[in-house]
């Protein structure tokens, strides 16, 4: 999907599957991207995530308008502001579009809560349809700290700076 933006997507476009999830006899699709956003700080780096967050709320909108969505990932970007120096998020698109889309992860961004190893800011993030923000479980969101039990995490793994973010979802 969306390999016509590939240099937005810094040659990674997002993964999708849908998943047929059963509770209690009822089955319903829920569709999950998986995102890896051009990584750094500079003018152009911030310019393709903002490309490739044009083209995923376009491609949402018009493919998903009523569907349960959820994109997680390697976001490479803050919610509130970017980590390219005096620039907005690239995501602000999604971020004034409540009415559609919620981020359950943007408490870590306005906690000054790190995603990654050494780096100050969230940049590993949960994007949801309207249709899922509601089943986002209050107080589950929260970052994995693998460096705290896993010696020499930041050495070791094959993504060596992110950690894990987990958010719980009340699926019905």
């Amino acid at each position: 999907m969306l390999a016509s933006n590939d240099v937005s997507f810094a040659g990674r476009p997002p993964l999708e599957v849908t998943l047929r999830v059963t509770l209690d006899g009822v089955t319903q699709n829920i569709v999950v991207l998986v995102i890896h956003m051009k990584a750094f700080t500079d003018a152009e780096s911030w310019q393709r995530r903002v490309d490739a967050s044009v083209a995923l709320k376009a491609y949402l909108d018009a493919t998903y308008p009523t569907q349960r969505v959820i994109v997680v990932g390697d976001w490479n970007d803050d919610l509130d502001v970017s980590i390219a120096p005096g620039k907005r998020s690239p995501y602000e698109n999604f971020v004034t579009d409540p009415l559609r889309y919620a981020f359950p992860t943007q408490e870590l961004s306005v906690s000054r809560i790190p995603t990654t190893v050494g780096f100050a800011d969230a940049i590993d993030h949960h994007l949801v349809s309207n249709e899922l923000a509601a089943l986002v479980q209050a107080g589950s969101v929260r970052v994995v700290r693998l460096d705290k039990v896993i010696t020499g995490y930041d050495q070791i793994t094959s993504d060596h700076y992110h950690y894990p973010v987990v958010v719980s979802y009340r699926m019905r």
